[in-house]
């Protein structure tokens, strides 16, 4: 153990974080699963004054690592015996949030304490610890909770449960809302070159159609609907062809 170097123990570690460690001003150390630990780059590896592993199953539960907190304690009480008490217990992660707590207060580190930790874990509890303190906290209810609503809470909040009849009343709306839009032309100003090619596109379907479509009154302008109107088998099927390019 190098003298003045501080014991910084890290539970849990991925690559991506390994910019934030100074290596060569403390002695840091990793718990962490045997998995992860075998996904660590060998360069990054090496510069871990040790790493212990723990035989942990490789999932998404959040409580594996606090589950195994037992163990953490012995092995960090190994890394303690050969580089010193931690200064130190660093969790970078929601998975590792408690049990890195459970740890510094076991071996007396100052950080954030199991209490607080539970607490950033679990918004409820989170919420009701700090109502009264002075920091405004908005109105919640917990999902699926079997307790009263609060006294303040509003007699029409704005989240609707899926199956009542003013939720039923507002998909209505928005699809009756959905159904009656229609595209509409845009006002924006036509790009250089747009008002010739638009004349030029003109031309070409008037030649096409003068004869069929002025005779019977019926000649409109390029990109207009097609007309209510009942118009000859070719003057018909020019304009729609026009109509849906």
């Amino acid at each position: 153990m190098s003298p003045g170097k501080q014991h910084v123990v890290h539970i849990g570690f991925h690559a991506s974080e390994a910019h934030t460690v100074d290596f060569d001003a403390d002695h840091v150390t990793v718990v962490m699963s045997r998995s992860s630990a075998a996904r660590l780059p060998a360069e990054l590896a090496s510069r871990f004054a040790r790493i212990a592993v723990l035989d942990l199953p490789d999932s998404d539960d959040l409580d594996t690592y606090d589950r195994a907190v037992d163990r953490m304690r012995e092995l960090v009480a190994g890394l303690a015996a050969e580089f010193g008490p931690p200064a130190a217990i660093v969790a970078l992660y929601e998975h590792t949030t408690l049990p890195a707590a459970r740890l510094r207060e076991h071996f007396g580190v100052p950080g954030t304490d199991v209490r607080t930790a539970l607490l950033c874990r679990d918004k409820v509890p989170m919420k009701e610890a700090l109502a009264g303190t002075g920091i405004r906290v908005p109105r919640f209810l917990a999902v699926g909770a079997r307790r009263p609503a609060p006294r303040n809470w509003p007699s029409s909040p704005a989240g609707r449960p899926a199956g009542s009849s003013s939720s039923r009343a507002a998909r209505a709306r928005a699809s009756a809302c959905a159904s009656s839009t229609t595209p509409r032309r845009s006002s924006r100003s036509p790009r250089p070159g747009a008002s010739r090619r638009a004349t030029r596109s003109r031309s070409s379907w008037k030649a096409r159609s003068t004869t069929s479509t002025v005779s019977s009154g019926t000649g409109r302008c390029a990109g207009s609907a097609p007309p209510a109107t009942s118009t000859p088998a070719s003057t018909s099927s020019t304009a729609t062809s026009r109509w849906r390019r």
